[in-house]
């Protein structure tokens, strides 16, 4: 059953970008954070102590009335962790990640990052933030595009081992002669503490590029997904398994897959899914759900791989109503088989 977080949300459309993931995570302990851009331009964060029923406005983030990105992240000792950017230029950004101190339960600024260049095809910034799943790591990742040349890319990222009390760089991985726009999606690989990066390139034709980097943030590999979609999202599960959403407009394919296995694919024939609106988690059982919202009625759909069958589920209508910008925790507790969600409507 759904409840009202709020109602005074910023009306954002359709976009290839999508819209920061994950935009809902939860503590150890049960509680749920959420945030939305409200119709002021300015980022609140919601929490809830009863699985949703009832929300509690924390706090408002002002730093500039033109946020529309942000993503959450949470630590080992249940710090939250928020990153978001804004224009303040044409063409140039600033990105800051906030962190609520688990203990005093207080919100500080732990990353400012300005002057940040975007010549690119992407109209806001996207930062990718994680948490390092590797064994024995309290490291938090932040990456991000940089571009002064809308054909050369930076990858940048920092790190932080103190819960952002200080950073350090990574190494950045310049990508010439190819037009990666935006940053899609991010996560981390349990046996590793490798981080997953996927960028969107249109270079030759719309694909997902995914970029690998070790633990402390040097570029490692990457490989090529050839006109798999102009959008994704992405997970890892706890075997290490990645399991991919695509979608690409062109041939109007729905296509998720594990690994370097298609698991199944769908063709309606129109272009059906909702710019952006895609989303992709794993619970505690390493079951996993994929969600998009489509075009004709603007509800959104759901189909969830079981791990215990190895089958994947039929398509479930998720929502009676609209169902959009929808978006899910991207990993739910280790103990938890339950995936809270959060989605907009009109």
């Amino acid at each position: 059953m759904a409840h009202l977080i709020d109602n005074d949300s910023k009306i954002i459309t359709e976009r290839a970008e999508g819209f920061g993931q994950p935009s809902i995570i939860r503590t150890s302990g049960g509680r749920i954070y959420t945030g939305h851009i409200n119709d002021s331009g300015y980022l609140e964060i919601h929490y809830s102590d009863n699985s949703g029923v009832n929300w509690t406005l924390d706090t408002t983030f002002t730093d500039d009335t033109g946020i529309d990105m942000f993503s959450f992240a949470v630590s080992d000792l249940d710090d939250v962790f928020v990153t978001f950017s804004y224009a303040t230029a044409t063409d140039v950004y600033t990105l800051k990640v906030k962190k609520r101190d688990h203990t005093a339960g207080t919100w500080s600024e732990i990353l400012n990052e300005t002057s940040i260049g975007s010549d690119s095809f992407a109209n806001q910034i996207k930062p990718g933030i994680v948490w390092n799943r590797g064994a024995l790591l309290t490291r938090l990742h932040i990456f991000w595009c940089e571009s002064f040349d809308e054909n050369n890319i930076n990858l940048k990222n920092k790190y932080t081992d103190n819960y952002g009390s200080s950073w350090s760089d990574g190494s950045d991985k310049s990508i010439s002669g190819s037009r990666n726009d935006f940053l899609c999606s991010i996560d981390s690989i349990i046996s590793s503490g490798n981080v997953v990066i996927w960028l969107r390139d249109t270079y030759s034709g719309y694909r997902i590029d995914e970029y690998i980097f070790t633990s402390l943030g040097v570029y490692s590999g990457e490989r090529y997904d050839s006109n798999y979609g102009a959008q994704g999202v992405m997970v890892i599960d706890s075997n290490d398994n990645k399991w991919k959403l695509y979608y690409d407009p062109g041939y109007y394919r729905l296509s998720v897959w594990q690994n370097t296995v298609k698991e199944f694919e769908d063709i309606e024939g129109t272009d059906w899914i909702k710019y952006g609106m895609l989303a992709i988690g794993c619970d505690g059982s390493d079951n996993v759900y994929i969600l998009y919202v489509k075009i004709a009625d603007e509800k959104c759909y759901y189909k969830k791989y079981d791990k215990g069958t190895d089958t994947w589920g039929s398509e479930t209508e998720l929502t009676s109503g609209d169902g959009l910008r929808i978006g899910c925790e991207q990993h739910s507790l280790i103990s938890s088989d339950v995936l809270h969600l959060v989605y907009y409507t009109d």
